[in-house]
């Protein structure tokens, strides 16, 4: 495997106002605060992060923040394939038990990440990332499963990935890898941090938001071709995740991109 620029990316980010919706990726985040603070919730735990801190976040977590002040940071995300890949072996996310860290030596290297990629030094980057990984493993742990169970707790995530349009149950998932419900659901939680029936909303969600910020579909049709039962149910998830309609979600986010 090659590195490349799909494996990783990093920013120098600067905001006078951010205001998230809860959000998830498939990557790990790393945010180093080089000025000002904001709140992070990640999995309905707040912290107050502040200039020297560092924030993590594993793939398929719902997080959000809200800046508290002016803040400028440095934001690097890893793709989770490539984090297996340097691992070697499947990668399902650290055990971070806690958020802010102020490890030195990782925030040292995360300066050096961003100096190097700005200088295209590739090497060097893949050589930092490596030894990020490396000590991120040693202080916080790997959360992973035997082989055998990984790959088809992988399989059971990439279906529902590709098929979230479609009717998909606990049943069904149970029927196509032999496992039986009550212990597919208890390992894909052990493993991923979250439930199958969340992380299924969680996908499909992830693309009606794309749909609402980006089309002009209407409402009903969004609903129904991401794996929604009934514009009911769809209005139901969205008020209850994000605290307002899909209406106003639409209006807001497009003010926002195109204000008055």
């Amino acid at each position: 495997m090659r590195i490349s620029s799909s494996d990783y990316a990093i920013e120098h980010c600067f905001f006078t106002h951010l205001d998230e919706v809860r959000h998830y990726h498939d990557s790990l985040k790393i945010n180093y605060i080089l000025k000002g603070k904001l709140k992070y919730t990640v999995e309905g735990e707040e912290t107050i992060v502040e200039k020297g801190d560092l924030c993590l976040v594993n793939n398929n977590v719902f997080h959000e923040a809200i800046l508290l002040e002016d803040t400028e940071m440095l934001s690097l995300i890893i793709n989770h394939r490539f984090l297996s890949w340097m691992l070697n072996h499947k990668y399902f996310g650290f055990a971070i038990r806690k958020n802010p860290y102020r490890t030195p030596e990782l925030i040292l290297i995360l300066l050096k990440v961003y100096s190097y990629h700005k200088k295209d030094r590739m090497l060097e980057t893949y050589l930092l990332l490596l030894k990020m990984i490396k000590i991120l493993k040693e202080e916080t742990g790997i959360v992973s499963t035997d082989s055998f169970s990984s790959n088809v707790l992988l399989f059971v995530q990439q279906y529902i990935d590709r098929h979230y349009q479609n009717h998909i149950n606990l049943e069904a998932l149970s029927e196509l890898t032999h496992y039986n419900e009550s212990y597919l659901s208890t390992q894909f939680k052990k493993t991923f941090g979250i439930g199958i029936n969340e992380y299924l909303r969680n996908v499909r969600m992830e693309h009606a938001l794309l749909d609402l910020m980006e089309s002009d579909k209407k409402i009903l049709e969004i609903a129904f071709q991401n794996g929604f039962e009934s514009i009911q149910s769809f209005n139901r998830i969205f008020k209850k995740l994000y605290d307002e309609t899909p209406k106003n979600y639409r209006e807001r986010s497009r003010e926002m991109v195109c204000p008055s």
